[in-house]
């Protein structure tokens, strides 16, 4: 007769048979730099001018354009002659991004606060409001290959601006069999300290009465009454009827992933690592899900005209490993079932921006892309620009506006969609990658 032994038996005495121990490891780690809130929470109001260090996003409201500091603040300009626009000053925004235009009031995202601006003196901008904690606690990326140490970020303490490498000895528990069982321990607790590469801050587009227009590559929109802003996995809707008292009404789950939104009529789009989302805003309160179409990872921003949506995707360390990197034209004539028109090779393509008969691509190093899209299920490729290499890009009143990492570019938009310099900001110092 066979003697049969269950494997959870074998397991229990071998366990009695072990004994538990603690070992020290070394470790190199990332522990946070704080900005205590006290120090964030310093009134914004207008300073001195200086010139571009990293810039970030661009919006666009009336004859001034803001350009964002990234994490740092946003740049003010007088832009009424687009040939010669006049630095009228900066504001000092801690961990800012993002921003919008309603009226004569600024929204800017500063760290886990909203606020708010007035503008109505270009020249000397107050901050008339601010909600606390309205944004999600988001640790910045660490910029090396280390690990977070966890245990030292304390949310009470501020918010984290940074990190310091540093070599920490941890105490890690180990269990040890018998000699027969093996030479090796096994080590508990290996996830003591998390690897991560960081989250990036949530960076918008504006549309609507009395607002303004940001790039393709934003994540903060106002219409009418609401500012939506998106975060990495959720669409958080905030009454400014009262840029006093501003208030966080409604936080929607979205798919994770999300980058950036564009508002076109009663609709949101959103785009993803993963997609294109529609959410209608027949009740701007509470935006419903329509549809979505997706596709494999990748970078995607997303701009609408007419019954058509163009959306650019792009491969890369934080967007996709796959190299797809191209132009997809979406019918949305129902926007509860859309449909792909047309796909169109790039090579590393950024933001867009659709005016009147052109759609302008920044397809990064690789130039610009004019497309004439009369006929948008058959695009025609007009021009490239390789000198022209950007990010993200405003068309508006005959004036194509360009943010890249060597600074702001303007151009006149001629009769035929070609392109015509007008100004630049240049960068200061060598740009930031």
């Amino acid at each position: 007769m066979k003697t049969i032994i269950k494997f959870p038996f074998v397991v229990f005495f071998l366990l009695l048979l072990s004994c538990q121990d603690k070992m020290q490891v070394k470790k190199t780690v990332n522990v946070p730099k704080y900005l205590p809130y006290e120090q964030l929470r310093v009134p914004v109001h207008s300073s001195q001018p200086f010139s571009l260090q990293k810039p970030g996003k661009i919006y666009l409201k009336d004859d001034l354009i803001f350009i964002n500091e990234d994490l740092r603040g946003i740049h003010v300009f007088d832009n009424s002659d687009p040939s010669h626009p006049v630095n009228l000053g900066y504001l000092d925004i801690p961990g800012n991004v993002d921003m919008a235009v309603r009226g004569d009031i600024l929204y800017a995202d500063s760290y886990v606060d909203l606020v708010a601006l007035d503008i109505s003196d270009p020249a000397n901008i107050q901050e008339v409001g601010r909600a606390k904690k309205i944004f999600p606690y988001i640790l910045p990326p660490t910029g090396n290959d280390y690990p977070i140490d966890y245990t030292k970020v304390d949310e009470t303490k501020g918010v984290v601006i940074g990190w310091k490498v540093k070599k920490v000895v941890t105490d890690v528990e180990i269990t040890t069999f018998p000699p027969w069982y093996g030479p090796y321990p096994f080590l508990k607790n290996t996830n003591s300290f998390m690897y991560s590469e960081g989250m990036t801050l949530y960076h918008g587009s504006s549309g609507g009465s009395g607002t303004g227009i940001g790039g393709s590559m934003a994540r903060f929109t106002i219409v009418k009454d609401w500012l939506y802003a998106l975060t990495d996995q959720d669409l958080r809707v905030i009454n400014i009827s009262d840029p006093y008292h501003i208030r966080k009404e409604n936080v929607v789950n979205t798919n994770s992933g999300m980058e950036t939104i564009f508002p076109y009529d009663t609709l949101l789009f959103l785009g993803s690592t993963m997609g294109m989302w529609i959410y209608s805003l027949s009740d701007p309160l509470y935006p419903q899900f329509l549809s979505n179409y997706t596709h494999i990872r990748s970078c995607d921003p997303v701009v609408v005209k007419n019954d058509f949506a163009y959306v650019t995707l792009r491969s890369g360390s934080t967007c996709g490993a796959e190299e797809v990197n191209r132009l997809d034209v979406f019918d949305i004539s129902d926007p509860a079932h859309i449909f792909r028109r047309g796909i169109y090779p790039l090579q590393h393509p950024y933001g867009l921006s659709a005016y009147d008969s052109a759609l302008y691509v920044c397809d990064g190093e690789y130039g610009m892309k004019m497309y004439d899209i009369s006929d948008p299920l058959r695009l025609a490729r007009k021009k490239t620009y390789s000198d022209i290499r950007g990010r993200d890009v405003i068309a508006w009143n005959d004036v194509l506006i360009m943010i890249g990492n060597e600074g702001l570019s303007q151009y006149r938009i001629m009769e035929n969609g070609t392109l015509e310099l007008l100004s630049f900001i240049p960068v200061s110092g060598t740009p930031v990658e």
